[in-house]
């Protein structure tokens, strides 16, 4: 997969499987999005022999959704908008006793998003010593949009 947020998918999924967060018998990993968050945990969830559910807002691109389909997803369209889905997905995971793998925090769900943003970092270690080997330097600062 060419997209950076298959990091915080895959390290996230790693994560709960360490500290014993998936319990034996969980099959279903879930997660919501409005891009490619929803790709890079199918993807994980698929590779770790999972499967997934993705919750989405119903006005989302037809492209993003195929891509997170082509990871071996269900796609479950919510009426709304990306807030719509989390609240959809919150309810989804405790219900069915699914796994959930979301980006965005709340008050007693830090744990999660907090290891996907560490997974994002390495990027950044990872440019600094291309940089490094190409240049003989590492940026100062780096600022992100």
């Amino acid at each position: 997969m060419k997209a950076f947020k298959v990091l915080g998918g895959t390290y996230a999924v790693h994560r709960l499987q360490a500290r014993g967060e998936i319990s034996p018998g969980v099959h279903t990993l879930t997660t919501m999005t409005d891009g490619n968050h929803g790709a890079g945990v199918a993807y994980a969830a698929r590779r770790a022999g999972y499967s997934a559910v993705v919750y989405v807002p119903k006005n989302m691109v037809a492209a993003r959704r195929a891509r997170i389909e082509a990871q071996g997803a269900r796609v479950v369209e919510v009426d709304g908008g990306y807030e719509d889905s989390v609240a959809a997905v919150e309810e989804a995971a405790r219900s069915e006793g699914w796994v959930l793998v979301g980006d965005t925090s709340w008050t007693g769900y830090e744990t999660v998003p907090r290891d996907i943003t560490t997974a994002y970092a390495t990027i950044f270690s990872e440019a600094v010593e291309q940089l490094r080997e190409a240049h003989g330097v590492a940026p100062s600062h780096v600022f992100l949009q």
